[in-house]
């Protein structure tokens, strides 16, 4: 009986600390996400909405490819389309995570950023372990 006790103590360990979004020390706590209010159809750039679309999209993939490989887990870039419209992002991990976990971390900060700040023309999502930013113009990082 104390055996069948032990494994649902680990099993409620196992599910409350997948409900906080900790797993092996990656933390995917969302601690904030802010979406400009203005978006993509309300901008008329050249190619109106799809230039910046085109730059949000180019930009995400390469924030999921390149930060987790970056040394410091870091990443400042901008990428455009068509007649120059770009979009310009900010991407950090924590220094102490795996290249995996940096990864799955800003693949959860993307999930997170795109579920409330859809064709936003700037946003950023902080988790505990990462954070992202991008914006339709130059920033401090």
């Amino acid at each position: 009986m104390e055996t069948m006790h032990k494994w649902m103590a680990i099993i409620v360990m196992l599910w409350f600390f997948a409900a906080c979004g900790t797993i092996d020390g990656l933390d995917m706590t969302l601690k904030e996400r802010i979406c400009n209010g203005e978006t993509y159809a309300r901008h008329v750039w050249g190619f109106g909405e799809k230039a910046m679309e085109c730059a949000v999209n180019r930009l995400v993939r390469n924030i999921l490819e390149m930060t987790p490989k970056q040394t410091s887990y870091e990443l400042y870039k901008s990428e455009a389309c068509y007649s120059g419209v770009s979009a310009i992002g900010f991407s950090t991990c924590s220094a102490v995570l795996t290249e995996d976990e940096c990864s799955q971390c800003i693949q959860q900060a993307l999930e997170n950023l795109f579920q409330e700040c859809t064709h936003s023309v700037g946003a950023q999502v902080k988790l505990v372990d990462c954070r992202i930013r991008y914006e339709n113009h130059d920033f401090p990082h």
